[in-house]
């Protein structure tokens, strides 16, 4: 039950305040689509632009690393990195083939992609099929590690240390484990 009378739920449009419902509303939708800082956001933005580039014969894997903020779409809970946590991360590694991808690109894609609301298994499954989309590549490894679940640290099992790791690999890295750098292997 919520008092609506307080002034600290109320809402008084004549002072500019949008009452707790509206800073609820806000914090899941942003105050406009070009709004990219609240929790759902990438549902109204525009999706970020992969670059790439032709590629003059380089074969070797790449690497991108990033952190994680995103909503679980069952509790609309965040998950992801917990600042206390060095060990929670995100790797997304492509082979080049016809074309080289832009690196600054896939960290603001990762982002995008977390501010959607997501399983964790769907996030990873789906930023690795949009990279070799974009990238044209048929060999991409995603790994969303030790990720911290506020669904489970702070209801449920109330488990603080809990972590939960997924993968996704195709082709060239779904056959030889070996081109995955042992510390990016989930």
């Amino acid at each position: 039950k919520f008092d609506l009378t307080d002034d600290n739920v109320s809402e008084d449009l004549e002072t500019g305040n949008i009452g707790t419902f509206g800073r609820l509303a806000k914090v899941w939708c942003g105050a406009d689509t070009g709004d990219t800082t609240e929790a759902l956001s990438g549902r109204w933005n525009k999706k970020p632009r992969m670059a790439s580039f032709p590629n003059n014969g380089k074969s070797e894997p790449v690497f991108v690393t990033t952190r994680l903020d995103a909503v679980c779409s069952h509790h609309l809970i965040r998950f992801g990195d917990d600042d206390a946590d060095e060990t929670s991360l995100v790797v997304v590694g492509y082979i080049p083939e016809e074309k080289l991808g832009g690196i600054s690109k896939i960290n603001r894609f990762v982002e995008w992609c977390a501010r959607r609301g997501w399983l964790q298994e769907d996030l990873t499954e789906f930023i690795g099929k949009e990279v070799e989309k974009a990238f044209e590549t048929k060999s991409v490894y995603v790994a969303l590690l030790n990720n911290k679940h506020g669904c489970a640290s702070t209801r449920g099992a109330c488990d603080r240390e809990a972590g939960t790791s997924t993968v996704y690999k195709s082709g060239k890295f779904k056959e030889n484990i070996e081109l995955i750098p042992s510390k990016f292997r989930g």
